[in-house]
Formats: structure tokens, sequence, C-alpha cells
């Protein structure tokens, strides 16, 4: 089956707006809840570990295509700022995130809840009908792009 040039170019240019709104959203999580910047490594290994808590760090370094090495890093920028505990060390290190990580997160989708509902305010009748008609479909291309959603961690 041929994809439609203009639609995956559309999606693409979605996905870069998202990707700017998501990091000023990240921003904000962070810092109102006293958390240093974290790189995008560090971000990507929180979000594996709030989706498989008790995940290793072999298991992490798999699922977001790093080196242990070079994860171990991340990770530890992730447990200093009191988003994971870790259970052992090494490779079999097993990483399980904190009520603190919940939060951001919570807010995180909160803020993005308001931002989307700003912008569909504004929208047309028809626009919105077709995307509340094409929200299967959208369901079904997170998915697709492996989008799984988040354990809730035990409150500390």
């Amino acid at each position: 089956m041929s994809v439609d040039p203009e639609l995956v170019n559309a999606l693409v240019t979605l996905a870069e707006t998202l990707e700017q709104v998501n990091s000023r959203i990240r921003q904000a999580a962070e810092s109102h809840t006293e958390v240093e910047p974290m790189a995008n490594l560090s971000v990507q290994a929180i979000m594996h570990v709030l989706r498989e808590p008790g995940a290793t760090l072999a298991e992490i370094a798999a699922a977001v295509g790093y080196p242990a090495a070079r994860l171990q890093q991340a990770l530890d920028a992730v447990v200093r700022n009191g988003l994971a505990t870790v259970d052992g060390s090494g490779r079999a290190a097993r990483y399980t995130p904190t009520a603190k990580a919940g939060e951001i997160r919570r807010r995180a989708r909160e803020r993005s809840t308001q931002i989307f509902r700003y912008a569909l305010t504004p929208m047309s009748p028809e626009g919105l009908a077709a995307l509340t008609e094409a929200r299967a479909a959208i369901n079904e291309l997170s998915r697709n792009l492996g989008f799984r959603d988040v354990a809730e961690p035990d409150a500390d």
C-alpha cells in the first residue's frame, strides 16, 4: 500500500512541533520540581524505567539503543535527581521509578492537556470532527511508533 507523501510530511511537521512543545513542558516540570536539567538520553532512560519498573541497565540500554557504559551516566543523573532508585550494580542493576518521577510526568501531561485544549479551541468544527474521527488511527500510529503508557510508581 502506498502512503501519501503529503500525509507523511504533515506528520513529520507535527512531530517536530510536538518535540518543541514537549521540550518546553519538560523544562518547566524539571524547574518546578527542582530537578537539574537532563539530557535527552536521561529522559529516554527514565521513561523506560517508568514503563518497565525494575528494568536492568542492560535492558534499558537495549531499549534505548545506547551502550550500557554511556547509558550509565544518564541513569546516574536520573538517580541523582531522585527520579529512580537503583538496586545492585553494573549491568544487573535494577532501576525503579520514584513517586517524584511520576509527579513530573503527571505535571507534564497536565500541561500538555492544557496546550492541546488551547490549540484545539480555535479550530473549525470540521477540523475538530476530522481529528475526532481519526482518534483510533492516531492511537494506532502511536503504538506503531512504540508508545506504551507508563506504570504508576508507588508512593515513596
